[in-house]
């Protein structure tokens, strides 16, 4: 018969938490705007993670128009440096998956395994749509011979990632698909 083991005598690896735990946007951290922060509990031990910002509508305001100040720069870079910056993206989450998955499974609850497939998972997504890069191309619609003019599609890159969540939420390994193809 098997026996329960009390939660104080395993053995859990230690988390390699991240030491800044406010809100980054536009390339830098930012403190909440409200000033507050709110302690991270641990749901399968009870214990603390420690503070982190307690972010409200004016900050979700802030790195929304700090995404849009990037976007002039971000659609003028030519299209292969996009791509290599993308894939860089995916490549440290690879790298990174199992601490992620420790720090997400400690934060949430979320079974371990199922959050380093989510990050391998986030990641293969990026990686596609880094290949989607170098397939943006316009083209012409002939009207006919009685128009003047041949009207031109052309497709501008757009790519906007967010992770606004509570507490305890579902895995979200659709992130950047359906983030992405909401335009």
């Amino acid at each position: 018969m098997n026996e329960a083991v009390p939660l104080k005598t395993l053995k859990t690896q230690p988390l390699n938490l991240p030491k800044n735990r406010d809100a980054f946007y536009g390339g830098k951290w930012h403190k909440p705007i409200s000033g507050r922060s709110a302690d991270a509990i641990n749901p399968g031990t009870g214990d603390s993670l420690g503070p982190v910002a307690d972010c409200g509508a004016a900050d979700i305001d802030a790195a929304v128009n700090a995404a849009k100040a990037a976007f002039p720069a971000w659609r003028d870079t030519p299209p292969l440096e996009r791509a290599r910056m993308l894939k860089r993206i995916a490549n440290v989450l690879r790298e990174h998956a199992e601490e992620l998955a420790m720090i997400d499974a400690a934060d949430c609850g979320n079974p371990y395994t199922e959050m380093v497939r989510d990050a391998t998972i986030a990641a293969a997504q990026i990686e596609f749509y880094a290949g989607l890069v170098t397939e943006m191309k316009g083209s012409s619609i002939p009207m006919g011979p009685a128009e003047s003019r041949s009207p031109y599609l052309s497709q501008a890159p757009f790519f906007f990632i967010s992770d606004a969540r509570p507490a305890n939420s579902i895995p979200r390994t659709n992130a950047a698909a359906s983030r992405s193809s909401n335009g």
